[in-house]
C-alpha cells in the first residue's frame, strides 16, 4: 500500500512540485489548498485554510504531512504572519498530531541570519533580523518543542479494560470504563475512571497498565494490518504469544480485527516440517493423522505438497514462506486439479505491514502473522491521580 502523504501549501511554487513529484512515484497524495486555488487532479483535494477553526479530514490518517503554507516575505504586516506562519501552524498541529506519524516542516536559511559565503548546518546559531524570519523561528520551535515521538501519535485502537478493571476490582476498588474495548482511542484521551484508596490503586496499578498497554498495541497492529487486505481474508494470530499472556494476546487480536486461531494444541492437528522429518514420508503422516482426527491443517513448502495435501483432504494448508507469485502459482494448480474449493489456504511466514497487502491480493483465505503477538510494541498508557 502506498504512503498516505499530506501536502499543505500544495498550490505554492515548491508544494505544487512536490505534490507532482510525490505522485508521479506512487504515493497517495492529499492536498490541502485554499477555496479558489486548483490543485493537482491526480491528488485527493481538500479545501481549507491553516488559520481555519476546523479542517475536515474526512478521517483519513497520513504517514507524513510537509506542511509548506504560509505567507512569502513580501508580506510585511507582523500581524498577519503571525495569523498564517504562526498561530496557523499551531492550529494545524493540534489537527494533526492523532493522525500522522511524522511532520516535515519548511522553514528556511533566514532563521540564520546574514550568512555571507559560510557554509550553514544545524549547529549554526540562530540569527532571524527580520518580522518574517523571526516568525517562521518561532513556528519552527514550536513543532520542535511539540512532536516528539512522545507527542505524535496516532490513533489506537483500546483493548484489555475489562480485565484492568477486574484487577483494580480484587481490591475493591471501583472503576468506570469510558471507552469500551474495540473503541479508537486519540492521544489524551479517557480509557477509565477510577476511585478508591490511593494505596490499594497503586498496588494495581502495574499489573493494570502492563495489559492494557500489551493488549492495546496488539489491537492496533492487528487492526492496521486487517485494513490492508480484502474483507474476505483473514488475518490468524499464531501461537507465537508471551508465556502466561496467550489469552490475553489472542483476545486482543480479535478486539483489533483479526482471528484468533488456534488457543491451545487440541483445537486442531497440525502437521509441521519437523513432523514430517521424523516420519519421513508426507502422505504416511497424513494418512495416520486421517485416522483419529476430521480436521488437520498442513504446512508445505512446494506446490507438490500443497497439491498432496489437498487430494488428501487437509482442512488448511498453510504456505510456508512462500512468495505472491508462488501462492498465485498455486492457486491456479489446485483449480486446474479441481481442489480450491476443498480447502483452506493460508499464507505465513515473511509477511509484514509493507507486504501484506500483495499477500491479500493474492487469493489466499488467510493470513498469519507472528509478529503481533511477538514483536508488539505497547501503546502509551498511564494512570493520573
Amino acid at each position: 500500500m502506498a504512503k498516505s502523504i499530506l501536502v499543505t501549501g500544495a498550490t505554492g511554487f515548491i508544494g505544487s512540485r512536490l505534490v507532482n513529484s510525490l505522485v508521479d512515484k506512487g504515493y497517495n497524495v492529499t492536498s490541502l489548498i485554499r477555496k479558489g486555488k486548483e490543485g493537482n487532479s491526480k491528488s485527493n483535494i481538500i479545501y481549507g485554510d491553516v488559520t481555519d477553526e476546523k479542517i475536515d479530514f474526512k478521517d483519513l490518517e497520513f504517514d507524513c504531512v510537509f506542511h509548506l503554507a504560509s505567507h512569502t516575505p513580501l508580506e510585511k504586516n507582523k500581524k498577519i504572519l503571525e495569523k498564517v506562519n504562526l498561530e496557523g501552524t499551531k492550529k494545524l498541529f493540534q489537527e494533526i498530531k492523532s493522525i500522522t506519524k511524522s511532520i516535515i516542516y519548511i522553514s528556511g536559511l533566514g532563521v540564520y541570519g546574514e550568512t555571507g559565503e559560510t557554509v550553514i548546518d544545524e549547529s549554526q546559531n540562530y540569527n532571524p533580523n527580520t518580522n518574517f524570519v523571526k516568525i517562521r523561528l518561532d513556528a519552527e520551535k514550536y513543532l520542535k518543542d511539540n512532536s516528539g515521538e512522545h507527542k505524535i501519535r496516532g490513533k489506537a485502537n483500546v483493548s484489555g479494560s475489562k480485565y484492568t478493571k477486574e484487577i483494580f476490582g480484587i481490591k475493591r476498588i471501583k472503576s468506570k470504563i469510558i471507552t469500551k474495548d474495540g473503541s479508537k482511542i486519540k492521544p489524551n484521551q479517557t480509557i477509565m475512571k477510577i476511585t478508591g484508596n490511593a494505596d490499594k490503586i497503586l498496588a494495581c496499578e502495574r499489573t493494570a497498565l502492563n495489559i492494557i498497554t500489551r493488549m492495546s498495541g496488539i489491537a492496533t497492529q492487528t487492526n492496521k494490518l486487517v485494513k490492508k487486505i480484502p474483507n474476505k481474508t483473514k488475518l490468524y494470530a499464531t501461537r507465537k504469544t508471551a508465556p502466561g499472556l496467550r489469552y490475553f494476546d489472542k483476545e486482543a487480536v480479535e478486539i483489533g480485527g483479526g482471528k484468533k486461531h488456534r488457543l491451545r494444541l487440541d483445537e486442531m492437528v497440525m502437521i509441521k516440517d519437523n513432523h514430517i522429518a521424523v516420519e519421513q514420508s508426507l502422505l504416511s503422516l497424513i494418512k495416520k493423522t486421517k485416522k483419529k482426527y476430521k480436521k488437520f491443517e498442513i504446512e508445505v513448502e512446494n506446490i507438490q505438497d500443497a497439491v498432496l495435501a489437498a487430494q488428501e483432504g487437509a482442512t488448511i494448508i498453510m504456505l510456508d514462506n512462500f512468495s505472491p507469485s508462488q501462492i498465485i502459482n498455486t492457486i491456479k494448480v489446485l483449480k486446474n486439479k479441481k481442489l480450491r474449493k476443498n480447502v483452506l489456504l493460508e499464507a505465513s511466514g515473511g509477511i509484514n505491514s509493507k507486504n501484506i497487502s500483495k499477500y491479500g491480493k493474492t487469493g489466499v483465505d488467510i493470513i498469519s502473522i507472528g509478529s503481533i503477538t511477538n514483536s508488539v510494541k505497547g501503546i502509551d498508557v498511564s494512570l493520573e491521580i
